[in-house]
């Protein structure tokens, strides 16, 4: 139960941080979108991987994060789902940063984060 309970807080923050600028929803959600977004990749920074994750395997002993990422339940190449998943988290907080009005900090952190990262994708996998 509490395995299924975190996926789906995963699956909803997921929703959140690659999708919520195409999502017609109220503006305050959009800036909670925005903020979480940037939570998480700089959780990403910190821990190198998805914290979320880490956290679920900490909790849930049986749990394995190669086997719930959707590239393994779909038979998708892991690094082309990287791609595709790292590009929209950029478009997508880019386009929230000019709904909300920020959008020139928006992309100054952005670089800031190619920067520290020092590579396109946003994390090294699991």
């Amino acid at each position: 139960m509490l395995s299924l309970i975190l996926t789906v807080i995963h699956v909803l923050i997921g929703i959140s941080i690659f999708i919520s600028a195409w999502i017609p929803i109220p503006l305050k959600y959009k800036i909670f979108s925005f903020y979480l977004t940037l939570l998480a990749m700089a959780s990403w920074i910190i821990f190198r991987k998805c914290i979320l994750w880490k956290i679920q395997k900490n909790l849930v002993k049986d749990f394995n994060p190669k086997h719930d990422s959707v590239s393994h339940r779909f038979n998708i190449n892991p690094k082309f789902y990287g791609f595709v998943l790292t590009t929209l988290n950029y478009i997508n907080l880019y386009m929230l940063g000019q709904q909300i009005d920020v959008r020139i900090p928006t992309i100054n952190m952005i670089i800031l984060y190619l920067l520290i990262n020092q590579r396109f994708l946003l994390r090294n996998g699991y």
